[in-house]
This record gives structure tokens, sequence and C-alpha cells, in this order.
């Protein structure tokens, strides 16, 4: 579980210092690594949420949602103050940059692309199942 927790907190890290590129550090850099992470985690379980939903009774995920999108949206904001609660209250974000500040050039550039791919694979993922389910259910 430690193990879990510190790839978390250092992906939560890298999206952080990707932030701070792209929109600077006076537009709140922690609010938007806590939207990054909790859009993977919205993504990673909905394509999950669609793998039981196909297995169980043949309705995809979305489709099961169409007419409830409430429910997706409740479901989003919860995974946002998880995650908020997690890695930026009480500026636990401020911890978690010193934490992985120092690390050599080598080490952040590689982190950098693995985080960017866990962004993109986590959302592909999403739509990938999505796409299988309707194929699947045909």
């Amino acid at each position: 579980m430690k193990l879990i927790n510190k790839a978390m907190r250092y992906i939560y890290y890298k999206f952080y210092v990707i932030s701070q590129i792209f929109w600077g550090k006076e537009r709140e850099p922690h609010i938007n690594a806590v939207m990054m992470i909790s859009a993977t985690y919205y993504a990673i379980s909905l394509g999950f949420l669609g793998i039981l939903s196909t297995i169980m009774d043949d309705v995809g995920i979305f489709d099961f949602f169409y007419d409830k999108q409430y429910i997706l949206m409740i479901y989003g904001a919860l995974l946002f103050t998880i995650a908020y609660f997690q890695f930026s209250a009480k500026q636990k974000y401020r911890k978690i940059y010193k934490e992985f500040k120092n690390e050599p050039r080598g080490r952040r550039i590689v982190g950098n692309i693995l985080a960017t791919l866990y962004f993109f694979g986590s959302i592909g993922f999403m739509m990938w199942i999505d796409k299988l389910v309707r194929i699947l259910i045909r």
C-alpha cells in the first residue's frame, strides 16, 4: 500500500509540475493537478465499470448512464473531492513537491513522459472499453 501511495504522490507531483509549465505558478497548479488526477481516477473507474456492466447484463456503461448523467457528474465531483483531500488540502502539495523536486534530470524526463502517458492512457482506456463493449453487445 505504501508503494501505491508513493506512486500516486509521484504522479500528482508530475501533474503539478506540468501544470506549472503550461499555466504558471499563479494559476493554482495544485488544483489543476488535482483535476488531472481525478480525471484519471474517473476514466479508469468508468472503464472497469464498463467491463463489469458488460459481463453482468450486456449493457454498456455509457448506454446505462445516458439518461442519468447527473450520477456521472456527482461521481466526478466525489472523485475530485477525494483527490483534493488526498493531495492538496492543508497544503500537502508543498510536502509532495519538496519530496520529489530534487530528482535527477534523466528521471525527471522519463517521469514527465510516463505521467503524460498515464493521463492519456487512462482516458484512452475508458474510450477503448466503451468501443469494445459496443462491439460485444452487437
